[in-house]
């Protein structure tokens, strides 16, 4: 038994298929440079967001103590100078609370920006005050520093 050979397919002497013409008639539209930079966006936060710790993890008081050595006045990174004026509790408290916001940096990101957005949405005052001040800098300073490059 034979299959009948479809005009136009790929086994006919006809050549490659062809494209089924578009609905509209015209070609896709190439996506925008907008729609491009929303979509690395999305793809950026995405990243940072799959970085955050667990929730329960942050807000877990179990873990939270006093400083018990009174001995630790090592610098907590080596770039960071260690000020000798401060007491070896203050030093290991300073220490653990900049661990503290390393780790949890990207959770504490995730909260500020929800605060501000609250803030926005509570208050629209806020949100026009904070127009009114970028369309002041695209309007005053952003000429300003084009100019500054060009000297």
């Amino acid at each position: 038994m034979s299959v009948p050979i479809v005009p136009g397919s790929p086994a006919t002497a006809e050549g490659p298929m062809k494209p089924a013409p578009s609905v509209g008639g015209g070609a896709a539209a190439p996506p925008s440079a907008l729609a491009g930079v929303i979509a690395r966006m999305k793809d950026y936060a995405g990243s940072i967001i799959k970085q955050a710790k667990p929730w329960n993890e942050v807000f877990d008081r179990t873990v939270i103590s006093k400083p018990a050595s009174l001995g630790d006045v090592r610098a907590p990174h080596a770039a960071i100078p260690v000020d000798t004026s401060l007491k070896p509790r203050t030093m290991q408290a300073l220490t653990r609370i900049k661990k503290n916001a390393a780790y949890f940096r990207v959770n504490y990101l995730i909260v500020m920006v929800a605060t501000t957005l609250a803030t926005f949405v509570l208050n629209p005052t806020a949100l026009m005050i904070l127009a009114i001040l970028a369309a002041a800098w695209v309007r005053v300073a952003a000429p300003l520093a084009r100019h500054a490059l060009h000297i």
